[in-house]
């Protein structure tokens, strides 16, 4: 092709490109905005705007990103068809209030010749596209919403084009249920639409940790064409096997090849590592594979309002007798009367004993050391009064 309009087949060709899953309008540029990353929501159809849960939810659902409980980092490869491949460095910040996301992404679409309308060999073009993205993520219990802002530049021989996108995502989270809602690509590229593309989706986790399916389903519209995916995910926590089906309602040529997809998932404690293969019909299968690594510690759990801290019961005293000096009173009168020693029990209620004139008091040093280590066992063991 000539070198003056080698780029637009290009511009063409490259929606073919995008794992033949994203429809997008034909009129529109920078259309590697829909190139989908992450091995896992790959694996599962592209049913993955409900889950959300890595670093690639800046692109699927930037709301799921509030989800994620420690920092993560996440990159990923796409070997797509001859020599073009895809890359992808996405990462997440937890806050008290959501979180912080960042994605960015490079495209390499392969060598091209370069020929005038002769057929004569000018040379090689190597077509190439960057985009960085980042992510603001809220959470108010269950509910959730993110706001993403992208930038994008493709770039062909002497020919490139840039633009600037928005997305925003809200999701809603039980135990066991999410549904998803939002829109992505808003925005212009020097003339041309961004590949706006509206999605809705749910998704469902039955059975125990030990073994439990999860089900998730998403609805996208870009351009009037309504495609739908959905996927299904196994495992026990350690282990994920994982089947996707992308179904166009508008018949095209080889969609029924091009809807399947599957992957594999290990989770070893803060690595991650999934893999996903996907069928484009005539173009053959393409291989992804996705590395992710969390880090750091889960921001602490606010206890609810009723929730106190559990105290020992506080034990029954132990009676116990203190020895009381005697004292001498004086008396009006040539005689002094005799004292009389008593004894006072220091049991609850503390009434003076009786006296009782028999009763040998024992000696004050005996007592008082009685009395200091009563004093210092009721302070260990927290009761003050008493001590």
């Amino acid at each position: 092709m000539t070198k003056k309009n080698w780029w637009l087949a290009v511009l063409m060709v490259f929606p073919a490109f995008s794992q033949g899953q994203t429809f997008s309008s034909a009129g529109s540029a920078l259309q590697f905005l829909d190139t989908q990353t992450g091995a896992k929501a790959t694996a599962l159809g592209g049913a993955y705007s409900a889950i959300a849960d890595d670093p690639s939810a800046v692109y699927w659902n930037p709301a799921g990103l509030a989800w994620i409980p420690r920092v993560e980092i996440q990159t990923t490869y796409n070997q797509w068809f001859m020599d073009s491949y895809f890359q992808d460095l996405g990462i997440v910040f937890p806050t008290s209030w959501g979180a912080l996301g960042s994605r960015l992404s490079y495209v390499n679409f392969g060598s091209f010749d370069l020929r005038d309308q002769s057929g004569n060999l000018l040379g090689s073009e190597v077509p190439t596209a960057w985009a960085g993205a980042f992510s603001v993520a809220i959470r108010m219990g269950s509910l959730g919403f993110g706001l993403s802002a992208e930038g994008d530049r493709e770039i062909y021989g002497n020919y490139s084009i840039s633009g600037l996108g928005l997305g925003a995502g809200a999701l809603f989270r039980s135990d066991w249920a999410s549904l998803s809602l939002g829109v992505r690509n808003i925005g212009q590229a020097e003339g041309y639409v961004l590949p706006l593309e509206f999605y809705a989706g749910g998704a469902a986790t039955l059975g125990p940790p030990s073994l439990s399916f999860r089900f998730s389903t998403d609805a996208t519209m870009s351009d009037g064409s309504l495609v739908l995916h959905h996927g299904l995910e196994c495992g026990d926590q350690i282990l994920f096997l994982r089947v996707g089906y992308q179904w166009l309602l508008q018949p095209q040529p080889n969609q029924d090849q091009a809807g399947l997809a599957g992957g594999v998932g290990v989770w070893l404690d803060d690595f991650q590592l999934d893999y996903s293969i996907t069928s484009n019909g005539d173009l053959g299968l393409t291989n992804k594979v996705a590395i992710s690594y969390a880090f750091g510690q889960a921001a602490p759990v606010k206890r609810p309002r009723h929730h106190r801290v559990k105290t020992l019961v506080k034990p029954t005293p132990t009676p116990y007798v203190v020895a009381i000096a005697p004292s001498i009173q004086p008396i009006k009168g040539p005689a002094q009367a005799t004292p009389t020693p008593y004894v006072a029990a220091a049991a609850p209620p503390r009434q003076p004993a009786p006296q009782t004139p028999s009763a040998v008091p024992p000696a004050p040093t005996e007592s008082m050391r009685v009395l200091y280590k009563r004093g210092i066992a009721e302070y260990h063991s927290g009761h003050f009064r008493e001590s």
